[in-house]
C-alpha cells in the first residue's frame, strides 16, 4: 500500500512540473501596440512584443478582429505566419528559425478595417476607434499608441468624450498628426482593455504664427498669468480681515469630491466598457447571445444549436467566445451544456 501511494506522489509531482512549465512558458516584458489611422478608415498596425522568457518554437497571439497582410520579423529576419480566422477575431502563428529563450523581441505589422466607426453628429461626420485587447499571457506593461490621421483632430464637445481611459498622453507626430498614447500595467491574465478614440476632420488650418512675434496663444497665457497674480495678491490682501472655514470641514469636503468623483468615473467606465463589449460581436456572435437572452438568460447548446442551424462546432466556438468576454457562464450538466448569462451580461441589458 505504501509503495502504491509512492508512485502517486511521483507522478502527481511529474505532472505539476511538466504544467508549471507549460502556463509559464513565456513572460512579456512589454506589448507595445501602434495604429496608424488612414482617411479611408483602415488602419495601419505595428505590434511589438519585448519577451522576458520565452521557451516555443512558435508564437501566437490573438487579435479581437479581421485583419490582413500580417507578417513578422525578429533580429534574424522574416518570420513563417499564418492567420486563422476565430469566430472572436484572428489568430496569428509564427515559426520562429531559432530558439531564443530570454531577452527576445520580435515585430508584426498587418492591416485592420474594422475597428473604426463612421457616423453622422451634430451636422458633422464623426470618426470613432474602438479596440479590444485581451491579456492570455504574464504581461509587465501594455503601450497602446493610435495616429489620427493627417488633417483630423480629437472630438471637443461636451456631450461626447475625446478618449477612454481618460489619462491617454496627447502626442503630435511629425508636427502634423495628433496621437494618443495609453500605458497600462497591473495588467490581469483573463481579462480585456477597451482603448476609445472619437475624432473629426478639421475644417480650419490652425494658423500658430500671422506675422506676429508673439503668438495669440502665447498672450493669452500670458494675460491669464497676470490676472491670477492680482486675483492672488487681492486673496492674500483681505486674508486677514476674514474667517475662513475650519481646516478639518475643507478636508473633509475635499475628501467626499474626490469620493464622487472617483464613483462617477468608475461607472462611466462600467458603462463605456459594457457597451463596447456588445458592440464588438458579430453577426454570428449576436445571434446567439439573443437567443440565450430571449429564453431569460437560460439555454442549452444543443437548443442553441437547433435555433441558429449552426453546427456543433460552431456554435461551441461561438459560446467559448461568449464566456471569454465575460458574458456568459458555461457549466456541464451530465452530457448537456448549461448557459446562462453572467450578473455584467444582465446588468447591461436592464440599463439598455
Amino acid at each position: 500500500m505504501r509503495i502504491h501511494f509512492n508512485k502517486i506522489f511521483i507522478i502527481s509531482i511529474i505532472i505539476l512540473c511538466f504544467a508549471s512549465s507549460v502556463c509559464f512558458a513565456s513572460f512579456i516584458r512589454q506589448t507595445d501596440l501602434e495604429f496608424y489611422a488612414n482617411q479611408d478608415n483602415t488602419i495601419d498596425v505595428k505590434m511589438t512584443i519585448d519577451y522576458e522568457t520565452l521557451t516555443t518554437d512558435d508564437i501566437s497571439f490573438i487579435i479581437y478582429g479581421e485583419i490582413s497582410n500580417a507578417g513578422g520579423f525578429d533580429e534574424n529576419g522574416n518570420l513563417s505566419c499564418i492567420v486563422y480566422e476565430k469566430t472572436y477575431g484572428s489568430q496569428i502563428i509564427c515559426k520562429r528559425e531559432e530558439n531564443i529563450q530570454n531577452n527576445y523581441s520580435v515585430t508584426f505589422t498587418y492591416k485592420m478595417d474594422n475597428i473604426i466607426f463612421e457616423e453622422n453628429k451634430m451636422n458633422k461626420t464623426i470618426d470613432t476607434f474602438l479596440f479590444e485587447y485581451g491579456i492570455i499571457e504574464p504581461t509587465d506593461e501594455l503601450r497602446i499608441l493610435f495616429v489620427l490621421p493627417e488633417g483630423y483632430g480629437l472630438l471637443d464637445t461636451e456631450t461626447i468624450p475625446d478618449y477612454y481611459p481618460p489619462d491617454a498622453e496627447t502626442l503630435v507626430i511629425d508636427g502634423r498628426k495628433v496621437a494618443l498614447e495609453w500605458t497600462e500595467t497591473n495588467l490581469v491574465i483573463g481579462n480585456s482593455y477597451f482603448f476609445k478614440a472619437t475624432y473629426e476632420k478639421m475644417t480650419k488650418p490652425i494658423i500658430i504664427n500671422n506675422g506676429d512675434p508673439y503668438p495669440r496663444s502665447y498672450k493669452i497665457i500670458a494675460s491669464v498669468v497676470v490676472v491670477g497674480l492680482l486675483c492672488f495678491m487681492i486673496i492674500v490682501s483681505f486674508s486677514k480681515t476674514k474667517k475662513y472655514r475650519k481646516k478639518e470641514e475643507v478636508e473633509e469636503e475635499v475628501i467626499e469630491e474626490e469620493i464622487d468623483e472617483e464613483v462617477k468615473v468608475e461607472e462611466e467606465k462600467k458603462n463605456i466598457e459594457d457597451v463596447m463589449l456588445i458592440s464588438l460581436l458579430k453577426e454570428d456572435e449576436k445571434k446567439v447571445f439573443n437567443i440565450i437572452c430571449a429564453s431569460g438568460g437560460i439555454g442549452k447548446q444543443r437548443q442553441i444549436a437547433r435555433a441558429t442551424r449552426f453546427s456543433p462546432a460552431k456554435t461551441s466556438h461561438i459560446v467559448k467566445g461568449l464566456s471569454a468576454r465575460g458574458l456568459i457562464e458555461v457549466r456541464r450538466e451530465g452530457r448537456t451544456t448549461r448557459i446562462e448569462l453572467t450578473k455584467k451580461a444582465e446588468e447591461f441589458l436592464k440599463k439598455k
